[in-house]
């Protein structure tokens, strides 16, 4: 797979059930097991993220990769829910996605995007190579979080 054969669209309802999976899974590689209980944000992702950009990544058809920007304040937009199918890593997929919210962001006219990641997870130097600067470390439950973010030029 190569980012060229992928598709990179607004989420529909229709993707409810596949995008769903495709976080949970993600989250269960890294957890082992995962408490599907703690995230009811999945139960209704349209809902739920009403008025947030939510967009995936399709090839052949199938659902490879989530990301959404949450508004924050007027300045500030947050990338979460960003997922990777394992055999869509390492092939441009998760920069495709990135770069789309970013380029969204600025379109929106906002200064900066913000985002956070376990410091155990190995997504740090992708975030870093994307242009994102850590700002803090900060305590969670599930360990050390590191806080990102990229100053947007928007004029």
């Amino acid at each position: 797979m190569s980012g060229g054969d992928v598709a990179i669209r607004d989420f529909e309802p229709r993707d409810q059930i596949a995008a769903r999976s495709l976080i949970i899974t993600g989250l269960g590689e890294h957890f082992g097991h995962v408490d599907e209980s703690l995230n009811p944000d999945l139960d209704d992702i349209a809902a739920n993220y009403a008025g947030s950009q939510l967009i995936v990544a399709e090839k052949d058809g199938r659902l490879v990769a989530t990301g959404f920007l949450k508004h924050i304040d007027a300045h500030t937009v947050e990338v979460v829910r960003m997922s990777v199918a394992p055999d869509a890593r390492r092939m441009g997929v998760g920069r495709m996605v990135l770069d789309e919210l970013v380029r969204r962001a600025r379109g929106r006219g906002y200064a900066a995007v913000t985002l956070s990641t376990l410091a155990s997870w190995d997504a740090a130097p992708f975030y870093r190579s994307c242009g994102f600067i850590e700002r803090r470390r900060v305590t969670v439950p599930l360990g050390e979080a590191i806080v990102f973010e990229m100053r947007l030029n928007v004029g």
